[in-house]
Protein backbone atom coordinates (compact mmCIF):
# COMPACT_ATOMS: atom_id res chain seq x y z
CA UNK A 1 0.00 0.00 0.00
CA UNK A 2 1.43 3.37 -0.96
CA UNK A 3 0.91 6.68 0.80
CA UNK A 4 -2.59 7.98 -0.05
CA UNK A 5 -2.70 11.00 -2.35
CA UNK A 6 -5.08 12.68 0.07
CA UNK A 7 -2.62 12.48 2.94
CA UNK A 8 1.02 13.14 3.59
CA UNK A 9 3.89 11.85 5.65
CA UNK A 10 4.33 13.93 8.77
CA UNK A 11 7.68 13.42 10.45
CA UNK A 12 8.01 14.22 14.16
CA UNK A 13 11.72 14.70 14.78
CA UNK A 14 12.93 17.00 12.02
CA UNK A 15 16.27 17.52 13.76
CA UNK A 16 16.92 13.87 14.57
CA UNK A 17 20.02 12.17 13.18
CA UNK A 18 17.85 9.61 11.40
CA UNK A 19 15.78 12.21 9.56
CA UNK A 20 18.84 14.27 8.59
CA UNK A 21 20.08 11.21 6.72
CA UNK A 22 16.70 10.42 5.18
CA UNK A 23 15.28 13.80 4.18
CA UNK A 24 16.89 13.83 0.73
CA UNK A 25 16.46 10.12 -0.02
CA UNK A 26 15.21 9.33 -3.53
CA UNK A 27 12.47 7.02 -2.19
CA UNK A 28 10.82 10.03 -0.55
CA UNK A 29 11.24 12.54 -3.35
CA UNK A 30 7.74 12.38 -4.83
CA UNK A 31 5.85 12.20 -1.55
CA UNK A 32 4.26 15.12 0.25
CA UNK A 33 6.18 15.46 3.53
CA UNK A 34 5.87 17.77 6.50
CA UNK A 35 8.77 17.53 8.95
CA UNK A 36 8.24 18.98 12.43
CA UNK A 37 10.45 19.50 15.42
CA UNK A 38 9.23 18.50 18.88
CA UNK A 39 8.48 22.16 19.68
CA UNK A 40 6.37 22.67 16.55
CA UNK A 41 3.88 19.90 17.32
CA UNK A 42 1.63 21.93 19.68
CA UNK A 43 0.89 24.57 17.03
CA UNK A 44 0.55 22.18 14.09
CA UNK A 45 -2.84 21.21 12.66
CA UNK A 46 -2.87 17.57 11.63
CA UNK A 47 -5.10 16.40 8.82
CA UNK A 48 -7.31 13.33 8.98
CA UNK A 49 -5.27 11.33 6.47
CA UNK A 50 -1.81 12.23 7.75
CA UNK A 51 0.57 9.32 8.23
CA UNK A 52 2.73 10.26 11.19
CA UNK A 53 6.22 8.84 11.75
CA UNK A 54 7.58 9.59 15.21
CA UNK A 55 11.37 9.86 15.36
CA UNK A 56 11.52 12.30 18.27
CA UNK A 57 13.07 10.94 21.47
CA UNK A 58 13.58 12.28 24.98
CA UNK A 59 15.50 10.71 27.85
CA UNK A 60 12.43 11.50 29.95
CA UNK A 61 9.65 8.93 29.87
CA UNK A 62 7.23 11.67 30.87
CA UNK A 63 8.18 13.91 27.94
CA UNK A 64 7.79 11.05 25.48
CA UNK A 65 4.39 10.23 26.93
CA UNK A 66 3.33 13.89 26.77
CA UNK A 67 4.18 14.05 23.08
CA UNK A 68 2.18 10.92 22.35
CA UNK A 69 -0.77 12.20 24.38
CA UNK A 70 -0.66 15.47 22.47
CA UNK A 71 -0.71 13.65 19.13
CA UNK A 72 -3.78 11.74 20.30
CA UNK A 73 -5.49 14.97 21.34
CA UNK A 74 -4.75 16.41 17.91
CA UNK A 75 -6.57 13.56 16.24
CA UNK A 76 -3.67 11.58 14.77
CA UNK A 77 -5.26 8.42 13.37
CA UNK A 78 -2.35 6.53 11.85
CA UNK A 79 1.15 6.60 13.28
CA UNK A 80 4.43 4.73 13.33
CA UNK A 81 6.71 4.93 16.35
CA UNK A 82 10.34 4.34 15.41
CA UNK A 83 12.03 2.46 18.24
CA UNK A 84 15.21 0.45 18.58
CA UNK A 85 16.25 -3.18 18.47
CA UNK A 86 17.92 -2.60 21.84
CA UNK A 87 14.48 -2.24 23.48
CA UNK A 88 14.55 -6.03 23.76
CA UNK A 89 17.09 -5.59 26.59
CA UNK A 90 14.35 -4.15 28.82
CA UNK A 91 12.90 -7.67 29.05
CA UNK A 92 15.81 -8.78 31.23
CA UNK A 93 17.10 -5.59 32.90
CA UNK A 94 16.29 -1.93 33.43
CA UNK A 95 19.83 -0.91 34.30
CA UNK A 96 20.40 0.62 30.84
CA UNK A 97 18.48 3.87 30.51
CA UNK A 98 18.07 4.11 26.73
CA UNK A 99 16.53 0.66 26.05
CA UNK A 100 14.23 1.04 29.06
CA UNK A 101 12.94 4.47 28.00
CA UNK A 102 12.37 3.29 24.43
CA UNK A 103 10.54 0.16 25.61
CA UNK A 104 8.22 2.30 27.73
CA UNK A 105 7.67 4.68 24.80
CA UNK A 106 6.70 1.68 22.66
CA UNK A 107 4.07 0.68 25.19
CA UNK A 108 2.78 4.25 25.43
CA UNK A 109 2.67 4.68 21.65
CA UNK A 110 0.64 1.49 21.30
CA UNK A 111 -1.79 2.32 24.11
CA UNK A 112 -2.23 6.05 23.41
CA UNK A 113 -2.10 6.10 19.61
CA UNK A 114 -2.58 2.48 18.60
CA UNK A 115 0.68 3.11 16.78
CA UNK A 116 2.65 0.64 14.71
CA UNK A 117 5.95 0.03 16.48
CA UNK A 118 8.92 -0.10 14.10
CA UNK A 119 12.16 -1.31 15.64
CA UNK A 120 15.32 -0.42 13.78
CA UNK A 121 18.91 -1.44 14.39
CA UNK A 122 22.05 0.67 14.08
CA UNK A 123 21.06 3.14 11.38
CA UNK A 124 23.57 3.65 8.58
CA UNK A 125 24.32 4.91 5.12
CA UNK A 126 27.92 3.68 5.05
CA UNK A 127 28.35 0.07 6.18
CA UNK A 128 32.05 0.64 6.83
CA UNK A 129 31.19 2.92 9.77
CA UNK A 130 29.36 0.19 11.70
CA UNK A 131 30.96 -1.49 14.75
CA UNK A 132 32.81 -4.78 14.49
CA UNK A 133 31.11 -8.10 15.14
CA UNK A 134 27.46 -9.00 14.66
CA UNK A 135 24.99 -6.12 14.83
CA UNK A 136 21.30 -5.48 14.23
CA UNK A 137 21.32 -2.87 11.48
CA UNK A 138 18.93 -0.87 9.34
CA UNK A 139 20.04 0.89 6.19
CA UNK A 140 18.79 4.30 5.17
CA UNK A 141 17.39 2.66 2.03
CA UNK A 142 15.33 0.20 4.07
CA UNK A 143 13.75 2.82 6.31
CA UNK A 144 13.12 5.28 3.47
CA UNK A 145 11.28 2.63 1.47
CA UNK A 146 9.28 1.62 4.54
CA UNK A 147 8.24 5.22 5.06
CA UNK A 148 7.31 5.68 1.43
CA UNK A 149 5.18 2.54 1.41
CA UNK A 150 3.94 2.61 5.02
CA UNK A 151 2.85 -0.98 4.37
CA UNK A 152 2.63 -2.59 7.78
CA UNK A 153 -0.11 -4.11 9.85
CA UNK A 154 -1.82 -1.56 12.06
CA UNK A 155 -2.47 -1.47 15.76
CA UNK A 156 0.58 -1.68 17.99
CA UNK A 157 2.21 -4.67 16.28
CA UNK A 158 6.02 -4.65 16.50
CA UNK A 159 7.74 -4.71 13.13
CA UNK A 160 11.43 -5.61 13.24
CA UNK A 161 12.95 -3.57 10.45
CA UNK A 162 16.51 -4.79 11.00
CA UNK A 163 18.80 -7.59 9.91
CA UNK A 164 22.02 -9.08 11.28
CA UNK A 165 25.22 -7.87 9.70
CA UNK A 166 28.70 -9.01 10.65
CA UNK A 167 31.64 -6.62 10.33
CA UNK A 168 35.28 -7.74 10.53
CA UNK A 169 37.30 -6.96 13.62
CA UNK A 170 40.08 -4.41 13.39
CA UNK A 171 42.51 -6.82 15.02
CA UNK A 172 42.82 -10.24 16.58
CA UNK A 173 43.01 -8.50 19.95
CA UNK A 174 39.62 -6.86 19.43
CA UNK A 175 38.08 -10.19 18.47
CA UNK A 176 39.43 -11.81 21.63
CA UNK A 177 38.15 -8.97 23.80
CA UNK A 178 34.77 -9.30 22.06
CA UNK A 179 34.63 -13.00 22.93
CA UNK A 180 35.75 -12.33 26.50
CA UNK A 181 33.06 -9.68 26.88
CA UNK A 182 30.38 -12.11 25.74
CA UNK A 183 31.54 -14.68 28.29
CA UNK A 184 31.55 -12.02 31.02
CA UNK A 185 27.99 -10.99 30.16
CA UNK A 186 26.85 -14.59 30.56
CA UNK A 187 28.42 -14.70 34.02
CA UNK A 188 26.69 -11.45 35.00
CA UNK A 189 23.31 -12.87 33.95
CA UNK A 190 20.55 -10.42 34.75
CA UNK A 191 23.02 -7.85 36.07
CA UNK A 192 24.96 -6.82 32.93
CA UNK A 193 25.63 -3.33 34.27
CA UNK A 194 28.28 -4.85 36.52
CA UNK A 195 30.43 -4.47 33.40
CA UNK A 196 29.96 -0.68 33.24
CA UNK A 197 33.61 0.02 34.25
CA UNK A 198 34.75 -2.26 31.43
CA UNK A 199 32.32 -0.52 29.05
CA UNK A 200 34.02 2.79 29.79
CA UNK A 201 37.41 1.31 29.04
CA UNK A 202 36.18 -0.19 25.76
CA UNK A 203 34.74 3.19 24.78
CA UNK A 204 38.06 4.87 25.48
CA UNK A 205 39.95 2.48 23.20
CA UNK A 206 37.42 2.95 20.40
CA UNK A 207 35.41 -0.28 20.52
CA UNK A 208 31.69 0.40 19.90
CA UNK A 209 29.94 -2.94 20.42
CA UNK A 210 29.75 -3.04 24.24
CA UNK A 211 26.94 -2.64 26.75
CA UNK A 212 23.31 -2.87 25.73
CA UNK A 213 24.29 -2.97 22.05
CA UNK A 214 26.18 -6.24 22.54
CA UNK A 215 23.46 -7.62 24.79
CA UNK A 216 20.68 -6.74 22.34
CA UNK A 217 22.52 -8.34 19.45
CA UNK A 218 22.83 -11.54 21.43
CA UNK A 219 19.13 -11.52 22.27
CA UNK A 220 18.07 -10.76 18.69
CA UNK A 221 20.45 -13.21 17.03
CA UNK A 222 21.37 -15.88 19.61
CA UNK A 223 22.81 -18.25 17.00
CA UNK A 224 25.01 -15.62 15.38
CA UNK A 225 26.36 -13.55 18.26
CA UNK A 226 29.63 -15.32 18.95
CA UNK A 227 32.75 -13.42 17.96
CA UNK A 228 33.99 -15.91 15.37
Amino acid sequence: MTVPKTGKLTIIGRNSRVWRQLCDHSALKNIQICALSYDEVPSHSFERDDIVWILSYSKSEGENRSLLSLLREKGVRRSFYVSTATAVVAKITNCYRYPSVKAQAEADAASLLNAQIVRIGLFYKDEAKLPSGINAVTSADTLAVAMSESAFKRGGVITQLFVPLRRPFESRLEERVYQFYGAALKICGRHPCLLRPLDLLLKLVGFRWYGYVYLANGLCFPKNSEGR
